[in-house]
């Protein structure tokens, strides 16, 4: 009886990672999406005003690529570190 709920405990433990890989993800993917959003919007808002305008050295657009390069650094960690855990651990 007792290794039946060893092991029931074991899978449920497999699942809640399963799942909290999966939210943590969704949740990076969002953030993500929600800064390309931003940056394209003040790009334009930017190119719209001044179609010669250096939009590398805009302050707020610096700032999201830099946003944006940690949350794809985040992401492909967090990717990794899932790969590297044996199913059923």
């Amino acid at each position: 009886m007792r290794g039946l709920l060893g092991a029931a405990a074991d899978k449920a433990g497999a699942i809640k990672r399963s799942v909290k890989y999966h939210i943590d993800l969704i949740a990076l993917r969002r953030e993500v999406e929600r800064l390309f959003s931003e940056l394209g919007g003040r790009t334009y808002e930017l190119l719209s005003r001044d179609p010669e305008a250096a939009i590398g050295r805009d302050p707020e657009i610096l700032e999201w690529m830099k946003q944006l390069q940690e949350y794809d650094a985040r992401l492909h960690a967090r990717k990794n570190e899932h790969q590297e855990v044996p199913p059923g651990e």
